[in-house]
């Protein structure tokens, strides 16, 4: 009680000046131990300066990341906008753009929407899946944000996974629509990188400037097709025939060129004769050098790319700076907010704790506390 006295006297003081007045009336033993377990228990400290919890040591990466699959059977997804496009009368109006990605060859397709609402996204998506099949598994984002600190408001992909026809849609086509942990964007990046990698080509490409729909329609395309022909092994500055940067576009179409962006005319991945016949023997040929191109990019695959997936998140995975203790249920805790001064963070308490696969925590369930 007296240690908690003179911290409160001291506002809040650290253990060494509360260790430094308590010298001059009393003599405590284990003074020092005493003193910083009085201003741990503080819940004011607590508040404005108690650390996080530690992050549990970095998962392996998902089964659909590292797993051999076909283009887009597992696929990710996200919806930026509003973007203004011009009409003919000289108006402008907004539109958005839905990304899918490929979990496994990281290829990209990108859908221009008219607004932001449920019929359009199903437009979207089945002209999604008119081009590339119907995907086994779709991962989105569901971050809720706080408003005026009660009030839950998930985002416009979680409200329109939930309307009816993209139920039925769903069911129609027989793939499975899950969604990251709440408040945990990182769980997204492999599809939330490839946004900003689309916002800055578009920024880049036409500044402030507004294109009319088809020729905004047309760059969102050529976008597409150069992200496509990003590497997404390792770049060496060996040339040799032996070394390659693999490309999600060479799974999609090994033939594929972009203008003068591809010079690899002596690769013999790329190498393809298009003079014409109709010989079983000519079709066999190039039914078996397709086969070969494509074990080709699985072998690259394995190699390199796993490979250097691997290094990255061994990368993340460092420790930092946190808590020693762990999420229990029943604690209060404080949910930060992006963009909110610590002062008016919220209150919650944990009511269940999610374990992974490997037994650690990553995904605690609270509810909200009175503050």
């Amino acid at each position: 009680m007296i240690m908690h006295h003179y911290h409160l006297k001291l506002f809040h003081a650290g253990a060494s000046h509360l260790i430094s007045a308590l010298r001059e009336k009393y003599l405590i033993p284990n003074i020092r131990r005493r003193a910083r377990t009085t201003i741990a228990k503080c819940i004011t400290c607590k508040r404005h300066q108690g650390r996080p919890y530690s992050y549990p040591e970095c998962p392996s990466l998902p089964a659909e990341r590292v797993s051999r699959k076909h283009p887009f059977q597992n696929i990710g997804l996200d919806y930026f906008g509003p973007l203004l496009v011009r009409l003919e009368q000289g108006q402008s109006r907004k539109v958005w753009v839905c990304l899918f990605t490929c979990m496994a060859t990281r290829a990209l397709h990108l859908e221009v929407a008219a607004d932001n609402f449920t019929t359009q996204f199903v437009f979207a998506f089945r002209r999604f899946i008119a081009r590339r099949g119907s995907p086994d598994m779709v991962v989105s984002d569901n971050a809720p944000n706080f408003k005026l600190g009660k009030q839950i408001l998930t985002n416009q992909l979680t409200r329109m996974a939930e309307e009816p026809q993209m139920q039925n849609l769903a069911i129609d086509n027989g793939f499975k629509w899950s969604f990251i942990t709440p408040l945990s964007p990182w769980k997204g990046g492999f599809y939330e990188r490839l946004v900003g990698s689309v916002k800055n080509a578009l920024k880049k490409s036409i500044s402030r400037n507004t294109l009319d729909f088809w020729a905004f329609e047309t760059l969102i395309f050529e976008i597409e097709a150069t992200l496509n022909t990003r590497p997404i092994t390792p770049v060496t500055t060996n040339f040799s025939q032996d070394t390659y940067a693999l490309r999600p576009i060479d799974l999609i179409n090994p033939y594929f060129r972009l203008g003068q962006l591809n010079e690899l005319s002596n690769r013999s991945l790329l190498q393809y004769d298009f003079s014409f016949s109709d010989t079983h023997e000519f079709l066999m040929s190039s039914y078996q050098e397709l086969r070969s191109s494509l074990e080709q990019f699985w072998s690259i695959w394995y190699k390199d790319y796993l490979q250097a997936l691997a290094e990255k998140t061994q990368a993340y995975a460092s420790p930092k700076r946190g808590s020693r203790d762990w999420p229990k249920v029943g604690e209060v805790v404080l949910l930060k907010q992006e963009n909110v001064s610590r002062t008016f963070w919220p209150l919650g308490i944990i009511i269940e704790l999610n374990k992974s696969d490997d037994g650690a925590v990553r995904s605690p369930l609270y509810g909200r506390a009175s503050d």
